[in-house]
Formats: structure tokens, C-alpha cells, sequence
């Protein structure tokens, strides 16, 4: 497999061929992972930048580095057992739960023996190859505003992980707004590490509430 060190992920800046490289690994894992799906009864569907290729361009977004993936939480669970047991000779399964510097609550799907390294990543000590990146959907309340409050909760929970793991993340921001905003996120990430708040106690704190109505 290539390796591939991805400086320009966040902002696309690739060589058009090393781009429909990277989209046809990332296709070969989509297959063993539809394949899994499809053998064992699994929803999946994508969304984001991958929903948008698929419905507008067939295929790809055609500057897009990724794959993005949603499967719900229980089936979830499922196909990353099958993909530990059955495919580990090609796939590495990354997660917060595995890994304790990994900073999101998604999971990748990594190619054995590739690298894809962004600036973000160079600071954590997981596996980094090209991936397929997969989100849990869990369930959230009818009421608008319980619904408003369980969205908030694990959004900002999320955000607090990463910060655990990242003092300057890639903000849409620029200028001043970029420079206050990374003030604030260095203070936290200086906060949580100097008080030895725990990458498990975040990570299980945000997995309860993103997991509070799925019964």
C-alpha cells in the first residue's frame, strides 16, 4: 500500500493523484465493510461529504479525502467485533475506547501497513493509516428541548476529549478570532492534563450521554 502523509487533509490541497489514489484504498475498505454489512443483516448509510458525493456526483466529492459512514450504535458494536475477529490480518479498528490517545468518538477502519498522518495526528500514539471513518448513531428524545439539551451535552463533551488531546485543533476560524479561540482551547487542554483528568473518565463520560435514551 502507499503511504501517504495527509499535511493538506484539512485544507484539500492534494496532487490529483495522490487524491484518487487515497479514494481507491478508501474504496476497498468500503467494499469489506458493505460486504460485512450485507452478510450479517447491518443498516449502514452515508452522510456528510460522502451523502452529498453520492446524490450529486455519482461517486466521490471530487476533492473529498474521506469516507463517512453511520450505522446504528447496537449493530455497530457487531461489525467492529467481526472486523477484530475476521478481518485483523488487513484492518486495524481505532476508537476512544481502545486507544488513549485517540481524541474522537468516531472510529477508524485502518489499512494495515499504510500511513496517513495529519497535523492533528502527529501528537498521538495510535495506529495512523488511510481509513474509513465510521459514527455511532445512538437515540435522542421526541421533546425539542430535551432533544436540544442531549445534542448540546455531547457535542461540548466531545469537544472536551479532543481538547484532552489537542491545544490548537483546526478551527474555521482565521485572524484574531483564530488566535483567541486557540488561547481558550490551549487553557483547557493545559487545565485537564495539569489535573490529570483522564482520557477514560472523558471518554465514558461523553459515551454515557451520547448513549442516555438507547433504551
Amino acid at each position: 500500500y502507499a503511504i501517504l502523509f495527509g499535511d493538506d487533509y484539512m485544507s484539500g490541497q492534494y496532487n490529483p493523484e495522490v487524491l484518487k489514489k487515497l479514494q481507491r484504498y478508501e474504496l476497498e475498505i468500503l467494499n469489506d465493510f458493505t460486504k460485512v454489512c450485507e452478510e450479517n443483516n447491518l443498516s449502514y448509510f452515508g452522510f456528510s461529504g460522502t451523502g452529498i458525493g453520492a446524490l450529486r456526483h455519482g461517486g466521490f466529492i471530487p476533492w473529498d479525502d474521506d469516507i463517512d459512514l453511520a450505522i446504528p450504535r447496537d449493530q455497530y458494536e457487531k461489525a467492529m467485533e467481526i472486523f477484530e475477529r475476521d478481518y485483523a490480518d488487513k484492518y486495524t479498528v481505532v476508537s476512544a475506547e481502545k486507544y488513549n490517545d485517540f481524541p474522537v468518538m468516531n472510529t477508524h477502519i485502518i489499512i494495515n501497513d499504510s500511513s496517513f498522518v495529519t497535523t492533528e495526528d502527529k501528537r498521538g500514539n495510535y495506529p495512523k493509516g488511510i481509513f474509513l471513518d465510521i459514527f455511532p448513531i445512538d437515540y435522542t428524545p421526541a421533546d425539542e428541548k430535551q432533544r436540544s439539551k442531549h445534542l448540546r451535552r455531547a457535542w461540548f463533551l466531545s469537544k472536551i476529549l479532543i481538547m484532552k488531546h489537542i491545544p490548537f485543533p483546526h478551527l474555521p476560524f482565521k485572524g484574531f478570532k483564530a488566535k483567541l479561540a486557540h488561547c481558550v482551547t490551549a487553557a483547557i487542554w493545559l487545565f485537564l492534563n495539569v489535573f490529570c483528568i483522564s482520557h477514560k473518565f472523558l471518554y465514558n463520560l461523553c459515551l454515557k450521554e451520547c448513549t442516555k435514551y438507547n433504551h
